[in-house]
């Protein structure tokens, strides 16, 4: 225990550091929370399933060997134009989960031929959406970063603090 107390200079660098990830990654998923909530102002419309499939790939990162989604293409008129799209929820990169059950359950609900109703963004009909709002993941994501982000300050006040006793 006799080693060098570390500075408070030193320790804010270290804080500044471990406290830039979880931003990061806070800052894809509220934009993606942000983008998903403006949703709930889309238009509905009509719409009918052309696909319904349960799209994977090979995990690199997963614990699982496999990631999933659900690939549901629709198609909808807006203004006497056709469209087509297949966002279930709005997100920016791909939605691949390693739930296979969730995205089957999703795939199952949507058969080919089926009407639905799906919500365009009147600024740009060519993006629609079958669920409005956040999704469910991104919303759980940003809630935990919230709580990591709280927890490093937390520990930060603290180790300052620690470390202003012994200078």
């Amino acid at each position: 225990m006799g080693g060098k107390v570390p500075s408070v200079k030193s320790c804010c660098c270290f804080t500044l550091v471990f406290a830039l990830f979880p931003i990061g990654f806070g800052a894809i998923y509220s934009t993606d929370y942000l983008y998903g909530l403006k949703t709930k102002d889309w238009q509905a419309t009509d719409a009918i399933v052309l696909s319904s499939t349960l799209q994977s790939t090979l995990s690199s990162t997963s614990r699982s060997k496999y990631l999933y989604r659900a690939e549901i293409i629709y198609e909808y008129v807006v203004n006497n134009h056709t469209y087509t799209s297949d966002l279930y929820y709005y997100t920016s990169g791909d939605a691949y989960t390693n739930d296979r059950m969730k995205w089957s359950d999703i795939v199952s609900e949507y058969s080919v031929g089926m009407n639905i109703t799906v919500y365009f963004n009147p600024e740009d009909p060519s993006e629609a959406v079958i669920m409005q709002g956040p999704s469910p993941d991104n919303v759980i994501a940003l809630i935990i970063i919230i709580f990591l982000e709280i927890a490093i300050c937390i520990g930060a006040f603290f180790g300052i603090r620690k470390v202003k006793q012994y200078e």
